[in-house]
């Protein structure tokens, strides 16, 4: 015990004497009641205050800035969250929209999803993930819980083209669901339009467009649409309509597609006729 002692004064007995006069120095400062003493004292003690308050500042503002990069990093991570979150809220309106529709149409529906869409100003299309073997073909009208989308214009084995509303070669005859005034329902590349309706058709902004029976293509009530505005109410002999869709074209994501036959009249002439599944 001894030696080792020894050996530690031995190796550490400056650092030792260091400390002892040290510890010697601050309690003579702290009993000496000398005014110099005491100016000594008030100095020391400030200048420590001072740098411990600059240390515990450092480390305030490490400690906050990490704190920040955690909270920013949970705030991205919660954006994500609640980007996901409502995205699966649209998707289930959406959703919920398809399952009423088939809950309240006695017709086959063939159910799909849009797997790439084009947005020509005037061509616009959608593509399906069905096709022939799903028994979809040309001709078939698209859907979804909010209202007519438009006709299938070719198909594939696995996906089919879809004409939407805002394809100006799409023509389908449409009606006021309220006065049953008739007219073809076209994409002007700017709006949908019924266009060249007499000045005596009783059609008012809000009426309801629908699909009209006369149709060869769709000749079952689909809702279509709005009147928004009527044009030229006070020239010429004729009246225009702007009709805004039920369906968010840009916004749809899935449809259904509704199973038709093909009806030979007159040996040349092809109607679509629908049945019950």
């Amino acid at each position: 015990m001894f030696r080792f002692i020894r050996e530690i004064w031995s190796n550490f007995k400056e650092y030792i004497v260091l400390v002892i006069l040290l510890l010697v120095s601050l309690i003579s400062l702290t009993l000496n009641d000398h005014q110099s003493t005491k100016k000594i004292r008030t100095l020391a003690f400030g200048s420590f205050s001072v740098v411990s308050s600059l240390i515990h500042d450092y480390i305030k503002i490490s400690d906050v800035k990490s704190e920040n990069e955690s909270l920013r990093r949970r705030n991205s991570e919660l954006m994500f969250e609640i980007s996901k979150l409502r995205d699966y809220g649209i998707l289930n309106t959406q959703l919920k929209n398809l399952i009423n529709l088939r809950d309240t149409l006695h017709y086959k529906l063939y159910p799909g999803a849009i797997v790439s869409k084009t947005y020509a100003s005037s061509q616009s299309t959608f593509t399906i993930n069905i096709g022939s073997k799903d028994s979809i073909t040309v001709g078939m009208p698209v859907l979804n819980g909010d209202g007519f989308i438009g006709l299938i214009h070719s198909v594939s084995e696995d996906y089919s083209i879809v004409r939407n509303l805002h394809n100006s070669n799409l023509k389908v005859i449409v009606k006021d669901e309220r006065s049953r005034f008739q007219g073809i329902l076209r994409w002007n590349g700017s709006y949908l339009t019924v266009t060249n309706l007499p000045k005596t058709a009783d059609i008012n902004v809000g009426d309801r467009i629908i699909t009209s029976e006369l149709s060869s293509l769709v000749s079952i009530p689909i809702p279509v649409g709005i009147v928004k505005e009527v044009l030229n109410p006070e020239k010429g002999y004729f009246n225009d309509l702007i009709i805004e869709p039920l369906v968010d074209i840009y916004g749809v994501e899935y449809v259904f597609v509704l199973g038709l036959s093909k009806k030979v009249v007159n040996n040349n002439i092809e109607l679509n006729f629908y049945r019950n599944p």
